[in-house]
């Protein structure tokens, strides 16, 4: 099966690349290609986000699977600058759904938790969204385009993930937390933003098997422990051999641009239902992540 993957240095993009470049024929896309990082025949630099370089991309190396791991993450930079984040959170979903359309193509592409207010968890497929800032209504606004002109879609909403950081990656929850007490710092970490956080290898092995039983639809994907920050913490605590302090406050301590949903917990019994897939538990997710770093 050949796959084109927009965003190799991704999290979720690299963690796939390695776990299952042999498993399909992967052709992956970068901006900056890290050093650390091999380059091959199969890697490309996207140049552009515009369709006419997109559909040189699938007449080029005609992709039976398109995944799209491309996006901006901060929540704050969305604030500050929309135009620019539209570009990477709508636009380009936009010029991909108008170049596959008409193609055999399927588009798998990664929404949020984001879309979510937080007032009404645990969160299903059908719950209604009601995104608070511009991250969140950006993402919403790809999830209506792609539900409406596309057939062949995987549209996967990933919680907030934690797992293994490459050295080119920015640290997620618990790498920032690890990191933290590994060098004996004191942490205040918030009480009221809550999710069942979602371990990366979880995430890309329900990649994995969605795309070989041709899945499609949406899937609201997350671990099964509901967690604050400051009891993720706890739990890292338990599995590290430091005595580091760790002090709980709300959100309205850390000044930030954009509003946050408080708890944007998932119900995930639809995606545990038809993988009959187990979550990997958080401490043993925190082990795991601990003894690779």
């Amino acid at each position: 099966m050949r796959i084109l993957l927009l965003g190799l240095t991704s999290n979720i993009g690299f963690k796939f690349y390695k776990r299952f470049s042999l498993e399909f024929e992967i052709y992956a896309t970068y901006r900056q290609l890290p050093k650390e990082i091999p380059n091959n025949n199969r890697f490309i630099k996207l140049e552009s986000l515009s369709i006419k370089t997109l559909n040189k991309l699938v007449f080029d190396f005609k992709p039976e699977i398109i995944i799209n791991t491309i996006a901006e993450g901060s929540i704050d930079k969305c604030e500050a600058d929309f135009d620019l984040c539209s570009q990477l959170n709508k636009e380009l979903v936009e010029n991909l759904v108008n170049v596959i359309k008409n193609k055999d193509i399927k588009l798998i592409h990664f929404s949020s938790n984001a879309i979510y207010d937080g007032k009404t968890p645990p969160y299903t497929e059908l719950s209604p969204p009601n995104p608070v800032n511009n991250y969140g209504k950006l993402k919403l606004k790809s999830d209506l385009i792609i539900r409406g002109n596309l057939k062949n879609y995987l549209l996967l909403r990933p919680i907030t993930l934690i797992g293994k950081s490459e050295c080119f990656q920015r640290l997620n929850p618990a790498t920032f937390i690890i990191s933290k007490i590994e060098k004996n710092q004191k942490l205040k970490l918030v009480n009221d933003d809550i999710v069942n956080f979602l371990y990366l290898d979880d995430l890309v092995n329900i990649l994995f098997k969605l795309i070989k039983t041709n899945a499609t639809g949406e899937f609201n994907i997350s671990g099964d422990d509901i967690l604050s920050r400051y009891e993720l913490g706890q739990v890292v605590l338990e599995n590290i051999s430091k005595t580091v302090k760790i002090s709980e406050c709300s959100s309205l301590s850390f000044q930030t641009l954009a509003k946050r949903a408080e708890n944007t917990s998932f119900d995930n019994s639809k995606i545990k239902k038809t993988l009959n897939f187990k979550f990997t538990p958080i401490d043993v997710a925190i082990r795991n992540i601990i003894s690779n770093i």
